[in-house]
């Protein structure tokens, strides 16, 4: 019981990055200029890009170990004037587990640029409570395509929120993203985001992106702090995406990642 008590302790505290979709993990946690079912709890305004419905189960083993596993289920569903997402996870050892909600919009704001924004609420629960220490708190992201190729994005984690409970003060600290994406040939995409926390560390994130006749797909990702390398694979069937990925930490070992999208 100790050995998943101490791992539970090197996720991350309260916020965002409470889970990351399959896709994200293997591009080296890069997500400020990426559209697409992953934007609920990332950069909402990449919701707007999407032009059908979705429906996402993911599932996640931090550090390869079953009984911190993390499961979640994201949807998102176009309107005419954008798109709603919202996501569900949930995560934690027998005893103690952690649930995450996110409702969140994107939209268009010109033909080439959106902003979205997300609503962040959890709680924890235990066999003696079923709910204790909530919180509440915002997401605001903007992408902005200057041509054919490249795209610009910004996002803020927690510029307002509230939460309860012991280390409260660390939960509602402000995370802002910056980043770009570069179409560098037919098929092949660079991602880098640059992420500003209360830490010493500016924390840089990387990704590559290569995808072959929009059948499959595969894509690499480093990220410094803490530093980590990843990779993984998607495979597009008819109206069915199945990604695959794995991260290695240097500092705390392997974590190996999935998700089933379907979409209509």
């Amino acid at each position: 019981m100790l050995i998943p008590v101490f791992f539970l302790s090197l996720l991350p505290a309260r916020g965002q990055y409470s889970w990351k979709e399959s896709s994200v993990a293997s591009l080296g946690n890069t997500f400020v200029t990426r559209p697409g079912f992953a934007c609920a709890n990332h950069n909402q305004a990449g919701l707007a890009w999407l032009e059908q419905n979705t429906i996402s189960l993911q599932h996640a083993r931090p550090f390869t170990m079953k009984e911190l596993g993390i499961s979640s289920i994201a949807a998102q569903v176009a309107t005419a004037g954008g798109t709603l997402g919202a996501a569900v996870g949930t995560f934690g050892i027998t005893g103690l587990r952690q649930t995450d909600l996110w409702i969140s919009y994107g939209m268009k704001l010109h033909r080439e640029v959106s902003a979205g924004a997300g609503i962040h609420c959890w709680s924890f629960s235990s066999a003696k409570e079923a709910l204790f220490n909530p919180g509440i708190s915002l997401a605001l992201g903007i992408q902005a395509m200057l041509s054919n190729r490249f795209r610009i994005g910004a996002h803020v984690f927690h510029p307002v929120g509230w939460s309860t409970g012991p280390n409260s003060a660390r939960k509602s600290q402000m995370i802002l993203s910056t980043g770009f994406s570069w179409d560098f040939i037919q098929g092949g995409t660079y991602y880098q985001d640059l992420r500003f926390t209360s830490g010493p560390s500016l924390q840089t994130c990387h990704g590559l992106e290569i995808t072959f006749k929009q059948r499959f797909e595969i894509l690499f990702g480093m990220h410094n702090h803490p530093f980590s390398v990843s990779g993984g694979i998607t495979l597009f069937l008819a109206s069915w995406t199945l990604q695959v990925a794995f991260e290695m930490m240097t500092d705390s070992g392997g974590s190996p990642y999935s998700s089933f999208t379907y979409g209509w």
